[in-house]
């Protein structure tokens, strides 16, 4: 994690970057088939700070299903502005032992609940899903 001052002072407000190394996830499938819940925020009197976190998976993160056995690879890099309440980005998933992939760009936020999505396969082997 590290402070970047020319990028706060573009913005006019901090700008963290982050660097997640090593990342993993087992996925296991819930009662209702799915493999993740999204919660619902807790309500709070304090605003969010007025800050920008930039992410970046310098290496691919790994994601096994568990049910499945089947293990992808996650690459990606976005931003997190807290007290916008926005996430904008872009994501390449992947199956670790196959050619092709899924890349997604997104954007949306979370205090109106809002996701925009724009994806390309590249040369994703379908017949797996």
């Amino acid at each position: 994690m590290r402070f970047n001052p020319l990028a706060s002072l573009r913005r006019w407000r901090p700008v963290v970057e982050l660097h997640l190394r090593g990342l993993e996830a087992r996925l296991h499938r819930q009662d209702d088939g799915g493999f993740w819940r999204f919660g619902t925020p807790a309500a709070s009197e304090e605003p969010l700070p007025d800050m920008d976190l930039r992410f970046v998976l310098p290496r691919p993160a790994r994601v096994e299903l568990v049910t499945t056995g089947e293990r992808l690879l996650l690459e990606s890099r976005g931003s997190v502005q807290l007290r916008q309440a926005r996430v904008a980005g872009v994501g390449r998933i992947h199956w670790a032992d196959r050619k092709g992939g899924l890349q997604v760009d997104f954007d949306g936020g979370w205090a109106q609940p809002e996701l925009a999505l724009t994806t390309r396969l590249e040369g994703l082997d379908l017949g797996r899903l």
